[in-house]
Parts: C-alpha cells; sequence; structure tokens
C-alpha cells in the first residue's frame, strides 16, 4: 500500500528581474524588457534549424537556447498572480517559452529594424485603382496591397534565416 505525504507548500522565492532575464506574460512590459529582446534574437538565429529538424533534435536546440540566455546571466521569470512580483520559472516553462517562440513567425519586435524600407524591383503591385470603381473597393484595394506588402517583407526575412 501506497501512503502518499502532502508537504506543505514551499513559498515561491521573489526576484528581482535584471536586464538579462527573460519575463513571462504578455503586454509592452514584457515584450520591450532587454532580455526578451535578446531572446527573440537568439530565437531567430535558430528558427530555421529548429523548423528543419525532427522532433528530438528540436527539444536540444530548444535547451541551446535557454543555455545561451543563462550564459548571458538572465533567467526566466514569471508573474507571481496579478502582483508585480516574479519567481523562477520552472525549467519545463522555460523550454515550452523557447520551443513556442521558435515555432512562431518571426517577433515584429525584432523583425522591423531588419526589413527592407522598399520594395525590391522584382516585385511590382499593379495599381487597378480608377476614378470608376467604387470608393469602398479602392479602400479595400488599397489595404490588400498593405497587406501584400506586409507578407512580402515577411517572407524575405523568413528566407534570410
Amino acid at each position: 500500500m501506497h501512503c502518499l505525504i502532502m508537504l506543505d507548500p514551499v513559498e515561491p522565492e521573489m526576484v528581482v528581474p535584471t536586464k538579462h532575464d527573460v519575463l513571462f506574460g504578455r503586454g509592452r512590459g514584457p515584450m520591450h524588457h532587454e532580455g526578451n529582446i535578446q531572446l527573440h534574437k537568439i530565437v531567430a538565429e535558430h528558427r530555421k534549424r529548429y523548423l528543419i529538424s525532427k522532433r528530438k533534435q528540436k527539444a536540444k536546440i530548444a535547451l541551446e537556447v535557454i543555455h545561451e540566455i543563462h550564459s548571458l546571466g538572465g533567467r526566466f521569470l514569471q508573474r507571481l498572480g496579478k502582483t508585480s512580483f516574479y519567481e523562477l520559472s520552472s525549467p519545463y516553462d522555460a523550454r515550452q517559452k523557447v520551443s513556442h517562440l521558435l515555432r512562431e513567425p518571426p517577433s515584429m519586435l525584432v523583425t522591423k529594424k531588419m526589413l527592407p524600407t522598399k520594395m525590391p524591383p522584382q516585385i511590382k503591385i499593379p495599381n487597378v485603382s480608377s476614378p470608376k470603381m467604387s470608393p469602398a473597393f479602392n479602400e479595400l484595394y488599397l489595404k490588400q496591397q498593405e497587406i501584400f506588402t506586409e507578407m512580402v517583407k515577411q517572407q524575405e526575412l523568413f528566407n534570410k534565416l
């Protein structure tokens, strides 16, 4: 017969984030934190290799990214409830976060500086806007041009990885 022993829950150790730490969470705070920006840059360096790797290799690549953050003095921190305090995240949560970032398209936070400022000459977007078309159609067409332009920029960036 097995007996379960219930231990008192351990109080999480509150830590003060440094500029090298990766903060879990949403919004501008974590997104613009130096450690998170560094994480996105490291992930961008490993993304292409991750995407073409087999499952076991993907876990190793995620651990390499975590090791790089740790070697820079960074830790993975998560917020304690709705407070402004942080605690160390579990190694599992850190690997999940990194794996998720490796699967996702590049973050606009990192890519804005890398994107070309004008379209390459080989890509021409036809201008079919004319006074005979309704204003609603013209507005929709211009919005589609913006979306297409952004998609081309994202594809160029991905091809550089």
